[in-house]
């Protein structure tokens, strides 16, 4: 039979218990003030951001996620991230090629990834998906973020137009400058490969002159002197 404990060694394990006790709770009060603190880190970021365990199931998601995906209370409120995936997935302009990039990724847990995902109604998502790796190598799951970059990707076209704008505008422009060897009696212009071309020719090819052809008063005399061409009181 055992022998009962002392009055000094059940004082000791009072103590032992209430020191126990008191880590707990000192524990408990540090997981949960971390906790708060994810959470307000979560709440106010520009990002919409999921955090889902290996088993599909939402652990955290915070709201500026239901803001820009436009999510119902109750698939908010369905831990099932199935449910939700299903819900956005129609949301896209490309249904397939979304599930299938989260598929792609719940079977290869250890990558990480980044695409763009354009909306049905002209809305862009910058979407980022990593593991959620612990200090001892585990995998707890994937996190996920969205961030809207709509106004970036209109401000990429409208750059891209205005660029090709200018570069069109940039062809149109034809200037002559430097100096042009043109022959003293035929008057050919000699361009850049050393061919001779009608100076009218060389003019259009390099400016944005046109030429209408007619005849000067000089011309008319001396090669059709039978024809009156111009009236006696412009001569």
């Amino acid at each position: 039979m055992a022998a009962k404990p002392t009055y000094e060694e059940l004082e000791q394990t009072i103590h032992e218990l209430e020191q126990a006790e008191s880590m707990r709770k000192l524990a408990e009060h540090t997981l949960l003030y971390k906790t708060a603190l994810l959470e307000a880190q979560l709440n106010s970021s520009i990002d919409g951001i999921i955090v889902v365990d290996a088993k599909g199931k939402k652990i955290l998601q915070n709201q500026k996620t239901v803001e820009l995906w436009k999510i119902p209370q109750h698939i908010t409120d369905n831990d099932d991230d199935e449910v939700q995936v299903q819900h956005v997935m129609q949301m896209t302009k490309n249904p397939e090629q979304f599930v299938e990039k989260i598929t792609h990724l719940y079977k290869h847990p250890d990558e990480t990834s980044r695409d763009e995902v354009e909306l049905r109604d002209g809305t862009v998502f910058d979407r980022y998906s990593a593991p959620v790796i612990g200090n001892d190598g585990q995998n707890f799951g994937r996190i996920w973020t969205f961030r809207d970059i709509t106004d970036r990707k209109q401000a990429e076209v409208e750059r891209e137009n205005l660029i090709a704008d200018l570069q069109a505008a940039l062809k149109e422009i034809h200037t002559l400058k430097g100096i042009i060897p043109i022959c003293s009696h035929c008057k050919k212009i000699r361009d850049d490969k050393g061919y001779w071309n009608q100076i009218e020719a060389y003019i259009q090819d390099h400016s944005e002159a046109e030429f209408s052809h007619s005849i000067c008063q000089e011309c008319a005399k001396k090669y059709y002197p039978d024809m009156d061409l111009f009236d006696e009181d412009q001569g």
